[in-house]
């Protein structure tokens, strides 16, 4: 008999570990290398931010379901650890969905101490996840898509910003477009990778949000003559930077080759949308909205709207969009309706 298993004193008792201990652990060994860096880094701020300063001291076999419950209450309520500089949130209401997040990350790992038999029952399981809305997505009227795009006509990211609102695409797929992946012959872009933000430096990662996402889009031929303009004066400032690092040959890149910082993007985004007095509902995945409302609204196929943005399921569409499809509703029942009264 195994010696370890026959000495009691060796096996580990539930009380001595803590909420603090095991879900870092957990993570770490259990599905830290199955997430991509932005993942990671999400999952990380919730375990370090929220969770261990929370729950952390509590031992697995002393954790009730009522102090999950308060936990979830307390992310609700004022759980808004995020000290940002262009953000005031700290103290605030968390969001539906990052709360959901937390829940399941926490569950997850109340479920791997009960494998383990840690603890008997997960006292996530009972407490009352709260309800993420539908989403009512903002988005760019016609006029205000063209006071956006003429108001922002000298700043460095206004080509990047058309590129956003005629191609459909995200933020972090448009900064990591690269000039090999641009082709002009055939006016045509291939997302197959992006640029995203990990501790606040720009990360190239060579695949994008999904297999979905890895597309090729269509460019109109003003914004493919747009581009190719764009080409020759960043070949011109490649020969004016004694320090040129453009490594990856991105297309939107600073003053001397270097990536955009995909955080102060967003930023640059919404001060010009406050500049312009543009709604405040309206960010950089606006765009992403918008495109997609106006292809609806021009009778543009459900499924040929998901591969042009890379959506992995026309659902998300369909609840997402639903402001359109009823507009196309109303007005396929007033053509209906019309063309009968019409013939009488």
């Amino acid at each position: 008999m195994n010696r370890r298993i026959k000495n009691k004193k060796n096996i580990p008792r539930p009380k001595r570990y803590t909420i603090g201990e095991l879900v870092p652990y957990w993570y770490e060994n259990y599905k830290r290398n199955k997430h991509s860096p932005t993942t990671t880094q999400v999952q990380l701020v919730y375990i370090k931010l929220h969770i261990v300063p929370q729950l952390g001291s509590y031992y697995l076999h002393q954790l009730k379901t009522i102090d999950v419950q308060k936990f979830i209450n307390f992310l609700s309520k004022e759980g808004n650890r995020s000290k940002l500089k262009y953000s005031s949130n700290f103290g605030k209401p968390l969001s539906a969905w990052t709360i959901k997040k937390i829940r399941a990350l926490l569950l997850a790992a109340m479920n791997a101490a009960v494998r383990e038999g840690l603890i008997e029952k997960n006292p996530v399981i009972d407490t009352e996840a709260i309800p993420v809305p539908t989403i009512k997505m903002g988005y760019f009227t016609p006029t205000q898509q063209k006071e956006f795009l003429d108001g922002t006509q000298k700043f460095r990211f206004h080509i990047a910003y058309q590129m956003l609102f005629y191609t459909g695409c995200r933020r972090s797929e448009i900064l990591g477009l690269s000039w090999d992946h641009v082709d002009f012959t055939n006016a045509v872009i291939h997302i197959q990778q992006v640029l995203v933000s990990i501790d606040g430096i720009p990360f190239l990662k060579s695949y994008p949000k999904t297999k979905s996402s890895v597309r090729t889009i269509p460019l109109h031929p003003h914004l493919n003559k747009i581009l190719q303009s764009h080409k020759k004066k960043q070949d011109q400032e490649k020969k004016n930077c004694l320090n040129w690092n453009n490594k990856n040959n991105l297309v939107f890149v600073n003053i001397d080759g270097s990536p955009h910082n995909p955080t102060y993007f967003l930023h640059n985004f919404k001060n010009a949308i406050r500049k312009l007095n543009l709604p405040a509902n309206l960010h950089v995945h606006s765009t992403r909205h918008t495109f997609a409302t106006n292809l609806l609204q021009l009778g543009v196929a459900i499924s040929d709207i998901q591969h042009l943005g890379g959506w992995s399921d026309t659902r998300i569409l369909l609840e997402i969009y639903a402001h359109s499809v009823q507009n196309s509703h109303r007005l396929a029942i007033k053509k209906l309706f019309e063309n009968n009264t019409n013939k009488k």
